[in-house]
């Protein structure tokens, strides 16, 4: 077997492995211990810091190859696991194991439920502790009760029993789609959690581990009796009112059929539809999906809801629903439009501080084009052959919607060049630089908040940091190489209404220039074109 055939396994099996995630918050204390013995079992492991005060960092130093995530202010459990989900989806692994960082897990226990999740991939894997052995330790009473009011409570609203329903040692196969379903994000979610896999149609194990409870005066938790409870408790009413609902046929949640993002999804139906009946049919329709999209993914509406309390300080919370819904609704239309031949045709350009004559025949050479998930990026890329003097290096990760690259590249004629964002830095960085010493333009998306801070800059957008992906400015900054701002606006909600492509030159690349001066450029024609247009921020994920 050839060394590069035994890499490709090598990381094809990585991806397959669970990510080990260890959510923390003030556990310096039991960190140490937890680490070094889940570092021995040499799977992947992450770290994620959940606005810890005490010295949490003089630990993490310790262990310089983990990977570490932070969140600036303590967001909860269920926050902490959806950031290591998501940061999972990015790095290409399947499923993430959850690990507490109290001590109270065994990292022994760990290959059994990974073997668990090799026999059945889509199944959530439960860790169920054995409350019955000596060496289980001091188990306090109010334990036993909560894990038993849990179990009652999710057989209640999913007719399941399973014997330990509050565990944190627990496998989950990484999906945004199910991610998206759940409200609660503090201890609530790991209740959530079970019942909305169960109603997805996914399969449940328990198996069997250990436990320990030290001695009370040792034992670090931040459950909270009254409120945690109140949540919990809040959480399993809702939950059973939805139960009744989805008994009655009055609410249908999120299945687990295809792989598929929804977004896919969205456009394989609307191509089906504008096929048989037209375009204004299709718009027609639009109001289910929209509707739908709105009441089952509350995790998207909330991060829209806190996008407009910073556009729109002014509005009211009826206000802003109403600003969600437009904006799902006019990414329901961007979906028809680029879906639908004809869409392509409804573009009209407009240049700004770019000569006109120069950019109907070409972008400036060697440039790199920024991007942002604002208004129609897709459509952009399927009508911007006239403007390339040479190829298009389009940064993205190419497994994730593989048949839109297949039709782009028909579009582009031999001109598309996928760069994927996922290879190493040194390669990643040299794919680039190929295609710009080609003449050719390179192009990313440079709104979507990296996992990982050290990949990050910092830049205020409408009055408070953000985090921006460092790669694109860094680039351009040090290639020297001209930068150019791309956005596609539909005006209006007509089949009809034409999109507005706008160029926008902002570094000409002809002197050295510092990579957050180039962010900061950036970030404010974004904010103007935001700001102007704010049902066209289709960048559904939290952005603070």
């Amino acid at each position: 077997m050839s060394d590069s055939l035994k890499i490709k396994q090598a990381v094809t099996l990585a991806k397959k492995t669970p990510l080990i995630v260890v959510p923390v918050y003030n556990h310096a204390a039991t960190l140490t211990q937890v680490l070094h013995d889940l570092s021995l079992l040499e799977y992947p492991l992450l770290v994620v810091n959940d606005g810890s005060s005490d010295a949490i960092e003089n630990v993490l130093t310790k262990f310089p190859t983990i990977d570490v995530l932070h969140h600036e202010r303590n967001l909860g459990k269920g926050a902490a696991i959806a950031s290591a989900m998501r940061f999972a989806e990015t790095r290409g692994h399947q499923a993430i194991l959850t690990f507490d960082a109290d001590g109270q897990h065994l990292a022994r226990d760990v290959p059994q439920l990974v073997a668990a999740h090799f026999e059945t991939p889509e199944a959530l894997i439960i860790g169920a502790r054995d409350f019955q052995s000596p060496e289980s330790g001091d188990i306090p009473g109010s334990s036993k009760f909560g894990r038993s009011f849990s179990n009652f409570w999710i057989w209640t609203e999913t007719g399941r029993w399973l014997s330990d329903t509050q565990t944190g040692l627990r496998i989950y196969p990484v999906d945004l789609n199910w991610l998206s379903s759940i409200s609660g994000y503090r201890y609530s979610f790991e209740v959530e959690a079970i019942t909305r896999m169960i109603w997805q149609g996914r399969p449940t194990r328990s198996i069997p581990v250990s436990t320990y409870y030290p001695d009370r005066s040792k034992r670090i938790s931040h459950f909270h009796a009254f409120w945690d409870n109140f949540w919990i408790t809040k959480t399993h009413t809702r939950l059973v009112i939805l139960h009744l609902c989805k008994l009655l046929g009055l609410y249908r949640p999120v299945k687990f059929k295809s792989q598929k993002r929804p977004e896919l999804r969205g456009i394989g139906l609307a191509g089906q539809i504008i096929k048989r009946f037209g375009s204004r049919f299709a718009y027609g329709l639009m109001i289910f999906p929209v509707l739908t999209s709105y009441l089952s993914r509350s995790y998207e509406r909330r991060a829209l809801t806190t996008f407009y309390r910073k556009v729109r300080p002014h509005w009211t919370a009826l206000q802003r629903q109403l600003g969600v819904l437009r904006n799902y609704a006019q990414f329901a239309a961007s979906i028809i439009d680029r879906t639908n031949p004809e869409g392509f045709m409804l573009v009209e350009s407009k240049v700004a501080k770019v000569g006109a004559s120069a950019m109907q025949k070409a972008f400036p050479k060697g440039a790199i084009l920024l991007g942002a998930h604002y208004g129609d990026w897709a459509l952009i890329a399927g009508r911007i052959k006239p403007f390339l003097s040479g190829s298009l290096g389009l940064v993205a990760d190419p497994a994730v919607t593989p048949r839109f690259f297949q039709e782009l590249e028909q579009r582009l004629k031999g001109k598309l060049r996928v760069i994927n964002s996922r290879q190493d830095a040194l390669g990643f960085a040299l794919s680039v630089k190929e295609v710009l010493d080609d003449d050719g333009n390179v192009a990313f998306l440079a709104d979507r908040r990296p996992m990982d801070e050290g990949e990050s800059l910092s830049c205020s957008f409408f009055g408070e940091e953000a985090l921006w992906p460092k790669a694109p400015f860094a680039l351009a900054a040090r290639l020297q190489v001209p930068v150019v701002f791309v956005t596609a606006t539909k005006d209006g909600l007509s089949p009809s209404a034409a999109y507005q492509v706008e160029y926008e030159e902002l570094w000409k690349g002809d002197r050295r220039i510092k990579d957050h001066e180039l962010l900061k450029l950036y970030v404010r024609a974004l904010e103007s074109k935001v700001n102007a247009r704010p049902e066209h921020w289709f960048n559904f994920f939290p952005f603070w």
